[in-house]
């Protein structure tokens, strides 16, 4: 079995490894955060999927742009998409923190479009998509892009002069539901 089994293993480690972190970066979004943080991450948790199965997701589009998009990929779940679209909205830029119960019952929304969307494919179409890279590598995308722009913004213009000197205490990337959810809050500073 040892020098047969190589080949075997070579084969089988990274699709385990990607199911792994697909369940790690799930449970993330569902319980890491304030709460408009883990609404948000819930409606990340759709884009991942769309994206898995190879669905067109338009990345620079609103959640509600993105929802309308989807409908032709997944259109037996177009209204819960659209649903959730909507209250990742509210939650993420409304007044205060979604509740608890809140988060629990978009998270079941959640549950039932990811089912939605998985049964209205075929079942090897669902076996790529739980074993695709594409989600997780469309993450560390929206992570580097963010931490850049976490850069310019950061950057402290009086020393621009001197060589462009970073100013202390820049700002540490949280992922995209992280920068959405403090962009948020200073939005409800303001008003």
């Amino acid at each position: 079995m040892g020098v047969a089994a190589i080949p075997i293993i070579v084969i089988v480690l990274p699709l385990i490894l990607i199911v792994v972190l697909k369940s790690r970066r799930r449970k993330k979004r569902h319980t890491t955060g304030l709460p408009s943080d883990r609404v948000g991450g819930g409606w990340s948790e759709v884009m991942s999927l769309a994206t898995d199965l190879g669905a067109g997701v338009n990345s620079s589009g609103t959640r509600r742009e993105t929802a309308v998009s989807l409908y032709s990929a997944f259109p037996t779940t177009q209204g819960t998409t659209a649903l959730l679209a909507e209250k990742a909205d509210a939650a993420i830029f409304g007044p205060g923190q979604p509740s608890e119960e809140d988060v629990a019952t978009y998270w079941q929304h959640v549950e039932h479009s990811v089912q939605g969307m998985s049964g209205s494919v075929g079942f090897w179409k669902r076996q790529r998509a739980k074993f695709s890279p594409r989600s997780l590598l469309a993450d560390a995308k929206a992570r580097a892009q963010s931490r850049a722009q976490s850069k310019v913004l950061s950057r402290d213009p009086s020393k621009d002069s001197q060589g462009g000197h970073w100013a202390p205490g820049q700002a540490q990337d949280q992922g995209g539901d992280g920068i959405r959810s403090k962009l948020a809050q200073m939005m409800k500073k303001k008003s």
